[in-house]
């Protein structure tokens, strides 16, 4: 009777385990995802930024490449 009790007690604390684990995976899947959104959003901020800064600046010239010869 002891011996079906402990594994019953080992069965139940392996479930528990189990689900205690996978909360855990999915609340660090949660955090990565949250915080590479949160990365992308201050890139594609940063990304406006620096167009609307170049905007308004006067196109470069191009250079002109000497033709070779020989």
């Amino acid at each position: 009777m002891t011996g079906q009790s402990d594994n019953d007690l080992q069965a139940s604390f392996e479930v528990l385990l189990a689900q205690v684990l996978t909360t855990d995976e999915k609340a660090q899947e949660h955090e990565a995802l949250k915080k590479a959104r949160g990365s992308a959003r201050r890139q594609a901020v940063a990304a406006k930024a620096s167009f609307e800064r170049n905007r308004d600046r006067p196109a470069k010239p191009r250079k002109r490449r000497p033709r070779r010869q020989g």
